[in-house]
C-alpha cells in the first residue's frame, strides 16, 4: 500500500534512515549516527555517507545530477549536513 502526501513520505524516509542507522551504528545511538552521516545535495536531496561520515569521493545525485560527496574529508560545494531535516523526518514533520 502506498502512502500519499508529505507526511507519508516523511514517515517512509524516517523508517529507511532508522533501519540504515541501526545496521551501521552497531549498538550506538542511531539518531546521533544519522545526524552525522546524512547530507543533502544542492538540490535538497538526501544521501548518506557511511563509515566515518566524511566524504572520500564525489558522485552525482541520482535525483537531480548535482555533485554529492567531496574529497579528502571535505564536502563539495552545495552539499551540507542534514541535521535539521533528519530531526524533522524523525518527528514526522518534514515539509
Amino acid at each position: 500500500m502506498h502512502r500519499h502526501g508529505r507526511r507519508g513520505r516523511a514517515r517512509e524516509q524516517a523508517q529507511v534512515l532508522m533501519t540504515l542507522a541501526a545496521a551501521e551504528c552497531a549498538g550506538r545511538d542511531p539518531v546521533a549516527w544519522l545526524k552525522s552521516h546524512v547530507f543533502t545535495c544542492s538540490g535538497g536531496h538526501l544521501y548518506v555517507i557511511g563509515e566515518c561520515g566524511s566524504p572520500q569521493v564525489s558522485a552525482k545525485c541520482p535525483e537531480c545530477g548535482a555533485a554529492v560527496g567531496g574529497q579528502n574529508h571535505l564536502l563539495g560545494p552545495g552539499n551540507s549536513l542534514a541535521v535539521h531535516l533528519v530531526q524533522q523526518l524523525l518527528e514526522g514533520g518534514a515539509e
